[in-house]
């Protein structure tokens, strides 16, 4: 009986020595300083170039919107095949506040750099519906 009940006292003490440890320590993550520090493509600044620059060349600055959208897509394919994996590390607490904030900011800079490229998509879309209503020999 005094065994068990020692086994039992040495079983608790682990646990709270466990748990004292688990409070004091950073999470994995935050231990190995993981942190999301997300850069856009370098097409994004030189789409921004082209269109200060072209002087209304539609064509080149379409072509610069395309390397854009291009060079975006493995950014965004990898933002979003980490979100869920992101979300079920913090839910079970293998991450923390953290590194889970820092996740949502790369994740806000990564939706907004996707925003603006369908708002210049369409920017560029109606200044050409716009350019063929104006010219009197279109056809429809």
């Amino acid at each position: 009986l005094v065994a068990v009940a020692a086994v039992v006292v040495a079983a608790a003490g682990g646990i709270a020595y466990w748990l004292y440890k688990r409070q004091t320590e950073p999470n994995f993550l935050e231990a190995i300083g993981q942190q999301y520090d997300l850069q856009l493509a370098p097409e994004v600044e030189e789409f921004e170039l082209v269109k200060e620059k072209c002087g209304g060349d539609e064509i080149q600055l379409k072509q610069a919107l395309m390397k854009r959208c291009v060079a975006d897509v493995p950014m965004l394919q990898f933002m979003q095949g980490e979100e869920r994996k992101v979300q079920r590390m913090y839910s079970s607490s293998m991450i923390g506040a953290a590194s889970y904030q820092s996740f949502q900011d790369a994740m806000a800079i990564a939706s907004e750099e996707l925003e603006a490229v369908k708002a210049e998509v369409r920017s560029r879309d109606r200044c050409a519906l716009d350019m063929n209503l104006a010219t009197p020999n279109h056809t429809t």
